[in-house]
């Protein structure tokens, strides 16, 4: 089954991911499965974690250095959430998804998400 596009994705608190797709779907995405090994363990960092950016034409996500889960996993791992069950756990500062995030942009107290405009 393909999975829709993502048009937003916004890091939370405890390796969580919120997504919106394209169907209006609203989904939470669970990373901690995934902080496991070298690599990976990466995330673990809240202020690396924050710094997840979706691809381009919202195909996928994807942090600095090349972790990633993929497209099908975020779908089909993910559970259908209602926006007010996210309440102000979330980022606090928005930007489209017009490229890469500028320098600075990691780490920022407070995170950051990325939309992408369909």
């Amino acid at each position: 089954m393909l999975q829709p596009r993502l048009v937003l994705v916004e890091p939370l608190d405890n390796c969580r991911l919120f997504l919106e797709c394209e169907t209006g779907e609203k989904r939470e995405f669970d990373v901690s499965p995934y902080t496991s090994g070298p690599w990976y363990e990466e995330l673990l960092n809240p202020s690396y974690f924050r710094a997840v950016r979706m691809l381009e034409g919202g195909t996928g996500i994807e942090w600095p250095h090349g972790q990633d889960v993929a497209p099908h996993e975020l779908y089909e791992l993910s559970v259908p959430v209602a926006q007010e069950q996210i309440g102000d756990s979330g980022a606090t500062n928005r930007r489209s998804d017009r490229g890469p995030a500028p320098e600075g942009m990691y780490g920022r107290a407070g995170g950051a998400f990325f939309s992408l405009s369909l």
